[in-house]
């Protein structure tokens, strides 16, 4: 599955994009075609950080990255904050709407937002977060007077809090430690995370642009695990036990 993903992640990455690295819509005979929405940018990011954290191959996040600087300065409205439909450089509107409206996908806003949380929880960009919160005071009332229609936005919401968890793993991907600490962290419900990884030998100029990972060596031969909340971390414990009843907590 993981190899799937990569490869459709792929795809899009070359060739479904401009030069300038904008996204098109479509792709038919070899050919892509019609400048993607807000949607396309948004989900396709929200998917990039998806496989940063199955991967941990920082490829996809540095990618995520681009894709939301771009989506940033197409769709972003810096007077009211959100993000319009269409991007500024799309074929001239009457107007550019913007909506936070849930439909039977979540909106296109609502992955932006919840896109923006998970990279500024693992990057610690504080534009990234300013953006977030201008969103979010931007839809506070549909938010809080139709929760369903703006489920994804809340899900977001709720992801930028001060108790989500930020797992920060030093350890060699495919050794037994690291397989059974992520085995325990997939088999709980804990949906208020993000998690990265680094290698022993890495510093912390390598492990840029994840910030959540610098200044986080491993603390014995092991591997071994920060559980941290708005970057303030518990002891790196290589005890899975301890890392266990950090979850459950």
């Amino acid at each position: 599955w993981l190899d799937a993903a990569e490869k459709a992640a792929l795809f899009v990455l070359d060739q479904m994009r401009t030069k300038e690295g904008r996204l098109h819509r479509t792709y038919k005979d070899g050919r892509a075609r019609l400048n993607g929405y807000l949607e396309d940018y948004s989900y396709f990011a929200n998917a990039l950080v998806s496989l940063y954290e199955a991967s941990f191959d920082r490829k996809w996040i540095v990618s995520a990255i681009e894709i939301v600087d771009i989506m940033i300065d197409q769709f972003w409205d810096e007077d009211e904050g959100g993000f319009f439909f269409t991007g500024k450089d799309h074929e001239q509107l009457i107007a550019r709407g913007k909506d936070p409206r849930d439909g039977a996908m979540p909106s296109g806003n609502a992955m932006a937002a919840t896109c923006l949380a998970r990279l500024s929880k693992l990057t610690g960009r504080p534009d990234l977060a300013n953006k977030l919160e201008r969103t979010f005071d931007l839809f506070a009332t549909i938010m809080r007077h139709s929760p369903m229609e703006a489920a994804q936005m809340l899900i977001a919401w709720d992801l930028f809090q001060p108790g989500t968890r930020e797992i920060a793993i030093v350890g060699e991907p495919t050794s037994p430690e690291v397989v059974e600490i992520l085995a325990q962290l997939h088999s709980r419900f804990v949906p208020n995370k993000v998690v990265a990884l680094r290698q022993p030998t890495e510093s912390d100029e390598d492990v840029k642009p994840v910030r959540l990972l610098e200044s986080r060596p491993a603390a014995g031969t092991g591997a071994t695990v920060y559980v941290c909340r708005q970057w303030t971390c518990s002891a790196p414990t290589s005890e899975i036990p301890l890392f266990v009843r950090s979850l459950e907590k």
